[in-house]
């Protein structure tokens, strides 16, 4: 989403905020479930132990193997179901639901092979085990419509739908954080006031050139000259992108002579300017320069509009920190 601020909003925000902009958003983000994950390491070893008991023969398999695998099942079923009841998947609970109940559903013939259920656990009785029936056995064990088959089909079945809620999409607060240092702030500041008394300025130019201003006019227009004179020019040692802020300084030089019509001066070094604050306004020099300069459609009031905006724009960059600037200028 994004923010709308004036610049002087946007820029007393990063002052405040030691010279940062903080810029949280909502972004859907892939997640690794790691419920999900100790699930399937426990569901690999159950896998193992199905897959052995469905090849199971009364003739060839001992009873010591089948005991050691009937109680990695059993051990590793337990760990399943812990690790499953934190897991908020409806399709995922409803498989593990339908192996339980083959579980229950078998539970008798479970019993005579020892199998039983025990607060809540499944645990495997090794002196019923040695005790057991071979057909018994078989008959849980072997054959596509047995007890373990079902209950490969099944865990099929589960493996999908953890696989599935493995990695899930969801929305997380993405904070980004872009510094900024005092220098480039306070020449934002200058951009964004020359900017605005240049606006100003022009629309003073109807008064200017009727020759009859009030003196509520011109403490206003000399106040803007000012404000534009400390502003407009600036030097500056850190990175600007754009080149707008060396474009701007020259256009200020290349019209030093119409500056100098309206009090603005530069200094014997060239480093600032300055505006007079006794400059007569209502000479024909005064307002010839002033429509040149700040008239409608004059080009170098354009001009500085333009670099101004640019320099501002190369050092704040709104458009990558998801700010939408309210130009109160318009």
């Amino acid at each position: 989403m994004t923010i709308e601020f004036t610049r002087e909003d946007l820029l007393k925000n990063i002052s405040q905020n030691g010279y940062a902009y903080r810029n949280t958003h909502v972004k859907k983000v892939t997640e690794v479930n790691e419920d999900v994950e100790k699930l399937q390491d426990s569901m690999s070893s159950f896998k193992k132990s199905v897959k052995w008991l469905k090849k199971y023969s009364s003739g060839e398999s001992s009873k010591t193997r089948l005991e050691k695998e009937l109680k990695s099942l059993l051990k590793t079923y337990n760990e399943m179901n812990e690790k499953a009841d934190g897991i908020e998947d409806k399709d995922l609970q409803k498989q593990m639901s339908k192996l339980e109940k083959l579980f229950t559903d078998n539970s008798k013939a479970l019993k005579k092979i020892g199998i039983d259920k025990t607060n809540g656990k499944y645990k495997l009785n090794s002196d019923t085990l040695e005790d057991a029936d071979e057909k018994d056995i078989n008959a849980l064990l072997v054959g596509h419509e047995s007890f373990m088959s079902s209950v490969d089909r099944v865990l099929r079945k589960v493996e999908d739908s953890a696989d599935d809620a493995h990695y899930s999409r969801v929305n997380r607060k993405i904070t980004n954080v872009t510094n900024y240092d005092e220098a480039s702030v306070t020449l934002a500041g200058f951009m964004t006031l020359a900017q605005q008394t240049q606006s100003v300025m022009s629309q003073y130019n109807n008064v200017v050139q009727s020759g009859n201003l009030s003196a509520d006019d011109e403490k206003n227009i000399k106040t803007d000259l000012m404000y534009f004179a400390v502003s407009v020019y600036k030097t500056y040692s850190g990175k600007e992108e754009t080149g707008s802020l060396e474009q701007l300084n020259k256009l200020c030089k290349d019209n030093e002579e119409k500056l100098n019509k309206l009090g603005i001066t530069f200094d014997a070094d060239y480093s600032k300017l300055s505006f007079a604050a006794d400059t007569d306004l209502e000479t024909a020099q005064f307002r010839q320069a002033y429509d040149e300069l700040f008239g409608e459609n004059a080009e170098f009031g354009k001009k500085v509009s333009e670099y101004a905006l640019n320099v501002f724009n190369g050092i704040i960059k709104p458009d990558k920190i998801g700010v939408s600037i309210i130009d109160m200028s318009v």
